[in-house]
């Protein structure tokens, strides 16, 4: 690269008008003799964006940029952190997990293209492991979690071409591991129960109204969120009566495509498991059509929660399935109780 030194140009203060100084200076980026990339199901950036308990693929491409063989090549990957499943662990192409140190080895006696990695060649081997299972205690405990995985490869190299003695060589990388937070949601639909009185027929009668009350739960697990909200629509036929308890909770109703709205915003770490959940009840009313008769209709379109994870970034969803007349949260339901009746 070029440097110079001098006064600004009285035309372009951007550009030098006179130089008191000019060097020419070589940089030369010298390529690791190991040439080693790791992916995490199929993600090559620095972090990466994980779900507990879910499944996570590893794979590692290494390969020689030296001009020269390789000898005895070793492939090692730390998986040192409580929040992994040990016993979820698989490795491929003959590694070996050694649990007591919680590493995978790959070796020339387990893979035998480690033995001469001649130059220009290269090579893969993968892994599979679990995040642990979000347990309450767990929940509880933990806040923002995250680890590491370091991926390091070892090998022998000449000295020199006159040389028969070799010099061990190695390259290390890593990856950061975020875990989300694992947002939980209920939906149920009742009569007998929830904060207000309900009216009508159980079963349901043609042509006569019958009010129930939906109640929403939203719980959340080691990180903060933010914007959380949750949204279902109501079916043409289904009446929103605008009564909501707590009145402390935003809950909002939009006519024109029949959409509820519970705008929770934010949500602390551990809600509903080391604190009181967020809960929230509506009413609706329902008049059966003759043409519903001997079906349990639909009186509630699936619910949808989200939010964005404050540690993590991530932007994260939880879907519930639709409520029908089946009231399976209500105590004093029994199964023949859901159909319509003439």
């Amino acid at each position: 690269f070029h440097l110079h030194v001098g006064i600004a140009s009285a035309r372009d203060e951007k550009k030098i008008g006179a130089d008191f100084l000019t060097s020419l200076a070589t940089v030369a980026i010298k390529r690791p003799v190991f040439g080693l990339s790791f992916a995490l199901n199929r993600d090559l950036g620095k972090e990466y964006i994980a779900r507990i308990g879910k499944s996570i693929r590893g794979d590692i491409s290494f390969g020689n940029n030296n001009s020269a063989n390789i000898l005895n090549g070793k492939i090692e990957v730390k998986l040192d952190s409580p929040l992994i499943d040990k016993s979820s662990v698989s490795v491929s192409q003959g590694g070996f997990y050694r649990s007591v140190d919680n590493t995978i080895v790959w070796d020339k006696s387990s893979d035998p293209d480690l033995a001469v990695i001649g130059p220009g060649a290269t090579g893969n081997v993968n892994f599979t492991f679990s995040t642990v299972q979000p347990t309450a205690n767990f929940i509880a405990a933990t806040r923002n979690p995250q680890f590491n995985i370091s991926v390091t490869a070892t090998g022998d190299k000449p000295i020199d071409s006159s040389s028969s003695a070799s010099e061990t060589v190695s390259y290390t990388t890593s990856r950061t591991i975020k875990l989300s937070s694992d947002l939980g949601l209920s939906t149920r639909i009742v009569y007998s129960n929830g904060p207000f009185t309900n009216n009508g027929a159980i079963p349901p009668k043609a042509e006569k109204e019958t009010t129930y009350t939906v109640i929403w739960t939203a719980t959340n697990g080691f990180n903060d969120v933010s914007g959380a909200d949750v949204t279902a629509t109501l079916p043409s036929y289904v009446k929103w009566l605008g009564v909501v308890s707590p009145q402390s909770e935003h809950v909002s109703f939009d006519s024109l495509g029949g959409k509820i709205t519970w705008n929770i915003g934010e949500l602390r770490a551990g809600t509903g498991i080391s604190s009181e959940p967020r809960e929230v009840a509506f009413q609706i009313s329902f008049i059966p059509s003759v043409s519903q008769i001997n079906s349990a209709p639909l009186l509630v379109n699936q619910a949808t929660m989200q939010a964005d994870d404050r540690f993590t970034r991530a932007s994260l969803q939880v879907s519930r399935s639709e409520l029908t007349t089946h009231l399976i949260g209500d105590s004093r339901f029994t199964h023949d109780e859901d159909k319509v009746i003439p």
